[in-house]
């Protein structure tokens, strides 16, 4: 369940003895929800880098979707029929079953979409994530997942993925960002599914929502409270801030 401002909103006015003033605007308030909100993205980057964050615990910015790939195995995460950005990458899956029947659409080869009148059935092949520089490496090597060399065999073929970033020219127009699916031969043009979670959404008035869970609302409080009236955290480095900052999100010791 999104948190809301009014749930904020509560809290900071008792924690700031602010309660029946107007000594701390509207504007002042979302500014620095929204800067504990930031604060809280970065927390979460570095703690889904290091594996530390339980994904479970981050059910409200957690989607599954099926994409049709481009020509290329690619697949734009900056997709606009989304209605939101893709911000971290937690799974993906090759072949995946769906509960609708699943067809190809002509698309243009430099192409990719989310394909809305699909839902993931809970099944797929593993897709192992690899780095840029692994990329040319893996072609040959029928060892490494994602290799050419087993692409033609249906019941060997293995998977990986890499986040290639913009791979945009004049006559290929990805749509920016973009992860990319091996082998090439077997995953162009196919459907794949993405696990991820979203950016999360920052107020833009004394209104609305962010769908950061519940159970962030107090440490989102103190962060907003701090921006307001105390000064900021000493911590040497913003590593070491981000890590003392997801163990707070998430309860474990940094």
């Amino acid at each position: 369940m999104p948190i809301t401002y009014a749930e904020l909103n509560g809290p900071l006015s008792v924690k700031l003895d602010d309660q029946f003033s107007d000594r701390y605007r509207p504007t002042v308030r979302v500014e620095a929800f929204n800067t504990a909100i930031r604060k809280a993205t970065a927390a979460l980057g570095w703690a889904m880098a290091n594996r530390k964050g339980p994904e479970e615990a981050l059910r409200e910015l957690t989607f599954l979707r099926v994409f049709q790939t481009n020509g290329q195995g690619g697949v734009s995460l900056g997709d606009p029929t989304l209605g939101h950005s893709i911000w971290n990458v937690l799974g993906v899956y090759a072949r995946p079953l769906t509960v609708q029947p699943a067809t190809i659409l002509p698309l243009d080869p430099s192409v990719s979409q989310y394909r809305d009148d699909l839902a993931f059935s809970g099944t797929g092949d593993p897709v192992e994530r690899v780095t840029v520089e692994e990329v040319p490496m893996i072609r040959t090597n029928f060892l490494r997942n994602g290799n050419e060399i087993l692409a033609g065999n249906t019941d060997r073929v293995t998977f990986s993925y890499y986040i290639i970033g913009d791979a945009s020219s004049l006559g290929f127009t990805t749509g920016g960002q973009e992860l990319r699916v091996l082998p090439q031969s077997a995953t162009s043009q196919q459907l794949i599914a993405i696990s991820y979670l979203k950016k999360p959404q920052e107020f833009t008035g004394p209104s609305g929502t962010t769908d950061f869970p519940q159970s962030f609302i107090q440490t989102l409080v103190e962060w907003a409270a701090n921006t307001i009236s105390l000064p900021q955290d000493g911590s040497p480095t913003l590593y070491q801030s981000s890590e003392k900052d997801a163990a707070q999100l998430f309860g474990f010791i940094a």
